[in-house]
């Protein structure tokens, strides 16, 4: 499965203990050449443009948004990456390098490294702050689930409300709420008991209430246990989350009824649900 918040979040905060180190040189790549992943859209420069824009620099400052990562820099630039299925980012504190594949290297001048394998749908783009503010992704994302101030349930219901396609393309859209995908959006609905071709907008007071505590409660279990079992982080340590569905439980009883878990897909991927718990 892709980074989602809780990814994000832990990874932003373990490069923010790396920070204050000068970049050496953003290195070639070894499995698919920034040229290539240019031209395709999933990062905006090539490894010498890169190169000429941070050598030399440092790394100032770490944040997250939805499952987006961001990294300030000190000639205000920010590096912005999403890592999608089997997708990483990893540090070696003194040299080291991936044993698999990779896309960008940044090299440190105190020998670390902080690497970059670019897979699926994932991005890693270096943008000025003009471009930051208007990037088609990161710059129009939603309520942050976990922002006590801007995710209420008045707030909720009125995206809701408004958005016309099924829950999940409310939620995987994340122009909506943001850093809630597919992965952790299976223990969401069905810990909402709500089935994901429901339409957004029809779901009853009741059932957005609902949507509302699961949404909080698997955003903020899941940090907690530093993300998803199956996701690595900054220094390829897997994190303690299990989720409830997933491929994995696919037949197995539903922990509530015991009625075997079921899969369709949906929106463009797999969703997997419980047909007793979570009716259409």
């Amino acid at each position: 499965m892709p980074f989602e918040m809780p990814e994000a979040i832990v990874i932003s905060g373990q490069i923010n203990d790396i920070l204050s180190k000068t970049i050496h040189k953003v290195s070639s790549v070894e499995y698919m050449n920034t040229d290539s992943l240019e031209r395709q859209g999933f990062t905006n420069k090539t490894s010498s443009e890169s190169g000429k824009i941070l050598k030399g620099h440092k790394l100032t400052k770490a944040y997250s948004k939805g499952k987006w990562i961001f990294i300030e820099t000190d000639n205000n630039h920010y590096l912005l990456s999403t890592m999608e299925t089997a997708g990483k980012i990893l540090y070696f504190k003194d040299g080291g390098k991936p044993a698999g594949k990779w896309s960008v290297g940044i090299s440190f001048e105190n020998g670390s490294n902080l690497y970059y394998t670019i897979v699926g749908w994932g991005f890693f783009k270096i943008v000025d702050e003009q471009e930051l503010a208007t990037h088609a992704y990161p710059g129009k994302l939603g309520l942050n689930p976990l922002d006590k101030k801007e995710f209420t349930p008045e707030a909720l219901s009125a995206l809701l409300d408004a958005h016309k396609k099924t829950i999940k393309e409310f939620f995987t859209g994340q122009h909506s709420v943001a850093g809630i995908g597919n992965g952790y959006l299976q223990d969401v609905l069905f810990l909402s008991e709500i089935h994901p071709k429901r339409k957004a907008s029809l779901l009853a007071a009741e059932e957005r209430t609902a949507l509302f505590k699961a949404c909080k409660s698997v955003m903020e279990e899941a940090t907690s246990k530093h993300g998803r079992l199956a996701e690595s982080d900054l220094f390829d340590k897997p994190g303690n989350y299990v989720p409830i569905l997933n491929k994995e439980t696919l037949g197995a009883p539903c922990p509530n009824c015991g009625t075997p878990i079921e899969k369709a897909a949906i929106a463009g991927s797999t969703s997997y649900f419980c047909p007793k718990c979570q009716k259409v």
